[in-house]
């Protein structure tokens, strides 16, 4: 049997490595553009989001008007849509991201928390958990919101009390494995407190896996924040979001298809490219999970 050439197999590495890359780029793409909408929306956006004018109302792509070209044409109300989807963009990371940090350092403490006390105060913790989880997430949200008011900083608060269990859940299982190995035995008999044998040796452990739920969750949080302002319970007028944007439009999906059309394809390309990044990140996280 002929041994194989001595740089075959770094070849294939390499080769391996191109591939995913090329399978990556897409979704970084997507996701950059994304960052960069929401961190700079009034350097891309070709005009004021907010800035109504009735008599360009339901205008299509590409009319050109006072020097001005509306690329994705214009609202009920004469507003740019492209504009608005620009700035539709920060509502949307940012209520994510601002859901998932929350709903993170929550639901992380809380699973640590009942998986080193398991008796009492970890008993009643995944008790708890469970019954958030079994109950339904828009009824849950809309409970919230009616009590609070509808704001974004209420939206922010109602996802992080209904996603807080999904972090809890992980974070109490994986405590649990922990805490069984021979290194934490030994630095509990070398005198170790709770809070450095939580805080060094158990939190590390829990960390990863904690950050692919949470770049999953990302997208998640989108959707959601997308539905509930479709309803009317998130943004509200005349702040632009992308599920305003598709309530707005719902009433000319005849006669304007772009007002429903740009804002639906914006949101399912941003959770495509999230959940492909999260896939990702979750492989090289999981040594389990490699080729």
């Amino acid at each position: 049997m002929s041994a194989a050439p001595p740089g075959a197999a770094p070849e294939g590495a390499r080769g391996a490595r191109r591939q995913r890359w090329r399978a990556l780029a897409p979704p970084v793409i997507v996701i950059g553009l994304a960052l960069a909408a929401a961190v700079v929306p009034g350097w891309l956006a070709p005009s004021n989001p907010l800035a109504t004018n009735f008599a360009m109302r339901l205008q299509p792509l590409g009319t050109v008007a006072g020097g001005h070209v509306y690329w994705l044409g214009t609202d009920g109300l004469g507003r740019d849509v492209l504009s608005r989807l620009i700035y539709g963009t920060r509502i949307s990371i940012l209520t994510a991201l601002a859901a998932v940090l929350g709903a993170g350092v929550i639901g992380g403490a809380m699973g640590l928390t009942a998986g080193f006390f398991r008796r009492g105060l970890g008993a009643a913790i995944m008790r708890l958990a469970d019954t958030m989880m079994a109950i339904p997430f828009l009824l849950l949200a809309i409970l919230i919101i009616t009590e609070l008011g509808s704001s974004l900083p209420t939206t922010i608060v109602a996802l992080i009390v209904t996603t807080w269990p999904v972090y809890a859940r992980t974070a109490y299982a994986t405590t649990l494995k922990t805490i069984q190995a021979e290194f934490v035995d030994a630095a509990r008999a070398a005198g170790s407190t709770t809070a450095r044998l939580l805080f060094r040796h158990v939190l590390p452990f829990i960390t990863s896996s904690l950050l692919v739920i949470g770049t999953l969750q990302v997208a998640t949080m989108i959707l959601y924040e997308a539905g509930l302002s479709f309803l009317g319970l998130g943004a509200q007028p005349p702040t632009p979001s992308w599920g305003s944007m598709l309530a707005d439009g719902e009433g000319y999906v005849a006669t304007a298809w772009w007002l429903i059309t740009f804002p639906g394809l914006a949101l399912f390309a941003l959770v495509w490219a999230v959940n492909q990044g999260g896939d990702y990140l979750q492989t090289v996280l999981n040594p389990r999970l490699r080729d």
